[in-house]
């Protein structure tokens, strides 16, 4: 039975509990509202620099809110890194970022790194002995990094168990300075699929400059329409 991580430098975004069998599994962490990063492979360039290429699933998959989505590498022999490059939206007073890897299938070594605005690197967590499935490094009380993030650095590698595998959850961050990207605020933003509204007679509501409120309407050959509503 593996043990609980007690190495969390914040308090900890995930848990465990043992399933009605006495399975050992993993609950997605919460705070999937405050997730930066959530979709980051829509908003930035997010690629693999070094190591073996994935084996099953893709990038964005580690960015995914699904708790079931994840990346594996096979036979990973030499250190996998991932980038993410947010120099078109800077990530300023970040709290925390994090990766979740599944416990049987964790790297030995995790390195994080962020380059500043200024081009300096600043290494946030580096561990060569990890036996956390969960690795989060608290940045609020780095006075260095007000500056702001224009790229994210994860170096990981080393295998903890038999299987020749590494497998990756999630790539997550927290900012006091930036909503989270999951779920569109009330105040309104940026979304990254369709918007689908099933039940007939509800839609997109628009007010108008004299405050009159119109529902936008589609007929069964495609016209938009609108309707007075108020």
């Amino acid at each position: 039975m593996p043990e609980k991580s007690s190495s969390y430098i914040l308090p900890p975004a995930s848990d465990y509990e043992f399933g009605s069998k006495n399975e050992y599994v993993n609950k997605n962490f919460s705070g999937n509202q405050d997730d930066v990063l959530a979709y980051a492979t829509y908003r930035f360039n997010v690629v693999q620099t070094a190591g073996v290429p994935v084996s099953r699933g893709t990038l964005a998959d580690i960015f995914n809110p699904v708790p079931l989505k994840n990346v594996i590498w096979d036979n990973p022999t030499s250190p996998i890194t991932l980038e993410i490059d947010m120099s078109t939206d800077i990530l300023y007073y970040p709290t925390y970022i994090g990766m979740q890897f599944i416990y049987y299938r964790r790297p030995t070594n995790v390195k994080i790194e962020a380059v500043l605005t200024d081009n300096s690197i600043r290494v946030l967590y580096n561990v060569d002995n990890n036996n956390s499935d969960l690795v989060i490094c608290s940045t609020q009380d780095t006075s260095s990094l007000y500056i702001g993030i224009k790229k994210l650095v994860f170096t990981f590698s080393g295998l903890n168990t038999g299987e020749s595998k590494i497998s990756l959850k999630r790539i997550f961050a927290g900012s006091s300075n930036t909503l989270g990207k999951t779920w569109l605020p009330a105040m309104g933003g940026e979304i990254y699929g369709d918007l689908k509204f099933n039940v007939l007679n509800y839609g997109v509501v628009l007010k108008s400059q004299n405050g009159s409120l119109y529902r936008i309407t589609v007929d069964n050959a495609g016209n938009l329409k609108t309707l007075k509503i108020g």
